[in-house]
C-alpha cells in the first residue's frame, strides 16, 4: 500500500519503521555522546558552538547574508537574536581562552536554552508559549501547598 504526502509516495512499510528506527538512532547517539560530555566538555562545548555557527551561516547563505542580518535584527527578532549570539559567544569563550568546564557548562546550559528560545521563536505562537509554559513552571515552583492543585 502507499501512502500520499505532498506529491511524494512512501510505501507504508516504511513510513511505519521511519520513526522507530529514527528514535534507536537518537539513543545510540545519547549513548555515544553522554561519555564525551562528561569527559571533556569543554572539547564537546566547543565543536557543538561551532557546528550552531556553521548553522547559522549556511542559512545566512541559502538567505543571503544582508537579508538574513536585516531579518536578525529586526525589532521583534533582536532580543532573542542577542541572546542566542552571546550565549555562542561565552560558550566559546569559556571552553576555548578561559579554559574553565564549570564557567562552560553553565554557557553550554545557557546556550541550550537560548537555541530552543531561538527556534520556538520562529514557529507561530512558540515565543509566547515558551513564556507562558515558563511562568507556569515558575508559578508551581513558588506556590505554597495551601494553594490549588490547577494553576488557574
Amino acid at each position: 500500500m502507499i501512502l500520499e504526502m505532498d506529491n511524494c509516495q512512501l510505501p507504508e512499510i516504511v513510513s511505519e519503521r521511519v520513526p522507530d528506527g529514527f528514535r534507536r538512532q537518537l539513543k545510540m547517539k545519547a549513548a555515544v555522546l553522554i561519555p564525551v560530555i562528561l569527559v571533556s566538555t569543554r572539547k564537546f562545548a566547543g565543536l557543538n558552538t561551532l557546528g550552531s555557527l556553521l548553522l547559522l551561516l549556511s542559512f545566512a547563505f541559502l538567505l543571503g547574508p544582508k537579508s538574513y542580518l536585516t531579518h536578525m535584527a529586526s525589532p521583534q527578532r533582536r532580543l532573542v537574536t542577542v541572546s542566542y549570539l552571546s550565549a555562542l559567544f561565552a560558550t566559546l569563550y569559556s571552553s576555548l581562552w578561559l579554559k574553565s568546564t564549570i564557567f562552560t557548562l553553565i554557557a553550554a546550559i545557557f546556550q541550550g536554552f537560548t537555541l530552543v528560545w531561538y527556534v520556538l521563536s520562529y514557529v507561530p505562537g512558540g515565543e509566547r508559549g515558551l513564556f507562558f509554559m515558563t511562568s507556569l513552571f515558575t508559578s508551581f515552583l513558588r506556590r505554597s501547598t495551601t494553594s490549588t492543585v490547577l494553576p488557574i
